[in-house]
């Protein structure tokens, strides 16, 4: 085990394997927050549910990140000329195709 955290099973096919471990990553202090962009972009995540308020915050703790991500995502996913009954289609097979269970 190491200082990362706890071991765990990714899957049953992985639980033969020994452990594997997980990093904790803290979300960001908003109260230490002061940029309005980084602010806003936080609450635009908890107000639509997307992208996860949890990431938006860990994204946080690197504001170039944050901002990249938020401009790009505002782009596409908010706007943009594809319909977005199309972009959550194209989400949930995604989604699917990877087996992610999220």
């Amino acid at each position: 085990m190491s200082s990362f955290g706890k071991p765990i099973a990714l899957n049953d096919s992985d639980a033969s394997l020994e452990s594997r471990t997980v990093a904790r990553i803290s979300y960001v202090d908003e109260n230490r927050l002061a940029d309005p962009e980084l602010r806003a972009y936080l609450d635009d995540a908890r107000r639509f549910g997307t992208p996860r308020p949890e990431t938006q915050s860990i994204r946080s703790h690197v504001p170039a990140v944050a901002k990249a991500f938020s401009r790009a995502w505002d782009a596409i996913f908010r706007n943009g000329i594809v319909a977005h009954s199309l972009k959550e289609l194209c989400r949930v097979y995604v989604s699917q195709t990877i087996e992610c269970n999220y």
